[in-house]
């Protein structure tokens, strides 16, 4: 039986490095065996971000242990180009997160499922009726997805 495909948002890869974040995502994480995770080098940038600006080089054999798992554990995603239009229209339309758009986007474009835990980015989506149904999914929903397998 196939697994279902899901890219994950930078928010999963973050405890991977150290980071303590929402039990939402701890949570979540522990239902991955059931499906065949991606994730995008966007999302190591993204964090790479969020380590310098914090200042955690002190930490740096936990982030690059992490870093490691991530490459070893999951499948990297490659940006098709078809996403990169929609993140440029995202961006027009008004969500001016790049990184969300491109994750977004290429979900999309490469049919799978998006989890996340970014309430701007879902509202936006919805407001301006992008499709979400069939493509982003909660913690929520990932551990009834998994319950069904």
């Amino acid at each position: 039986m196939l697994k279902p495909k899901i890219l994950i948002d930078t928010s999963f890869i973050l405890p991977s490095l150290g980071f303590a974040v929402e039990q939402e995502i701890i949570k979540a994480i522990k239902y991955f065996r059931f499906f065949e995770i991606f994730y995008s080098e966007l999302s190591l940038l993204e964090a790479s971000w969020k380590i310098v600006r914090l200042g955690l080089f002190g930490e740096i054999e936990t982030i690059l242990r992490g870093i490691r798992a991530v490459k070893e554990t999951y499948f990297k995603v490659e940006i098709p180009a078809k996403a990169y239009a929609l993140a440029y229209k995202m961006w027009i339309n008004g969500h001016k997160d790049m990184i969300d758009n491109l994750l977004y986007s290429t979900a999309y474009v490469l049919n799978m499922k998006f989890l996340t835990v970014d309430e701007k980015l879902i509202s936006f989506l919805k407001n301006m009726r992008y499709p979400v149904n069939n493509i982003i999914i909660s913690p929520r929903e990932l551990k009834a997805m998994a319950g069904k397998m």
